[in-house]
């Protein structure tokens, strides 16, 4: 019982696979990559104590689970910093669903998997707070393809404005952003450094520090395209992780089983003396950068 509800106490690698049944590299790491080879040899060289700190470490769960090892995802920790943004004009009618889009159940909506389960009623609206291949909608992943867009009052309004206005009195693609101004979008804010308006890109301004993680399919803050709603359409040169110094620290996302590796050890003994540091400073339960 104890086996079945907690995992299998002792942490044994797959020694026949060279990634031992749990790494999985990723961001341009391969089974080849040197930090790859070292965490290979540094993993086998734990002890049983040490493999289950490693787990906890990167998986919060120190024990291995009936199902077997974890798959954990090994990330180089890129360094780039995010230069700007692509940005591009929001297409309600394009069918494509974005996160903060309201929605609701489209008249087919049986027809799609188990849409019908889901919270949503006929009827009801909810906002999309995650995209991948479904759609997430009030705790529930929903198959695009139950769902409508819901045309927003703002939307409505400000098209109706655009409408009524002259074309003397809208302001050019050219000026939607200034150098030296703010930009917000879900709380990420930065300083314009510079607008491309024929390949819509906005440079950020290196003197100043950006706030929050702007994201791509995230709407634009902006009031003064007379309504236009904007989203990012491309962030330029956005992290896979961002790694602060000491770079040769590994980071993990618990719970996510994912960890971010450096490439800077001298060795895989290097490398497992790191490791033991950042269990110790863990104490199974989060690691300071």
């Amino acid at each position: 019982l104890r086996k079945m509800l907690c995992g299998k106490q002792e942490v044994n690698w797959k020694e026949d696979d060279p990634l031992l049944g749990c790494i999985v590299p990723m961001g341009g790491y391969d089974e080849d990559s040197r930090p790859i080879t070292m965490l290979v040899q540094a993993l086998k060289e734990m002890n049983m104590k040490e493999r289950a700190q490693f787990l906890s470490f990167v998986t919060s769960q120190p024990r291995v689970p009936l199902s077997g090892l974890p798959e954990i995802k090994v990330y180089p920790p890129l360094m780039d910093s995010v230069k700007g943004i692509v940005v591009e004009e929001d297409n309600p009618s394009d069918g494509v669903l974005h996160v903060d889009d309201e929605v609701e159940l489209g008249v087919d909506y049986l027809a799609w998997d188990d849409a019908a389960h889901g919270p949503l009623r006929v009827g009801d609206t909810g906002i999309v707070t995650k995209v991948d291949v479904r759609v997430l909608v009030q705790g529930w992943w929903y198959n695009p393809r139950a769902l409508r867009r819901v045309a927003s009052r703002r939307k409505s309004k400000s098209s109706s404005s655009r409408d009524a206005k002259s074309d003397e009195s809208t302001i050019p693609r050219s000026s939607w952003f200034v150098p030296g101004e703010a930009i917000y979008s879900h709380g990420a804010s930065a300083i314009v450094e510079s607008w491309d308006p024929e390949a819509n890109t906005i440079v950020f301004s290196q003197k100043s520090p950006i706030h929050g993680i702007f994201r791509k399919g995230k709407r634009m803050d902006v009031d003064k395209c007379l309504g236009l709603t904007l989203r990012i359409a491309k962030v330029l040169e956005q992290p896979e992780a961002v790694q602060l110094p000491p770079y040769l620290r590994p980071k993990a996302t618990t719970c996510a089983k994912t960890m971010y590796l450096p490439s800077e050890y001298e060795d895989y003994k290097h490398m497992l003396r790191i490791f033991r540091e950042a269990f110790e400073d863990a104490k199974l339960g989060g690691i300071h950068d």
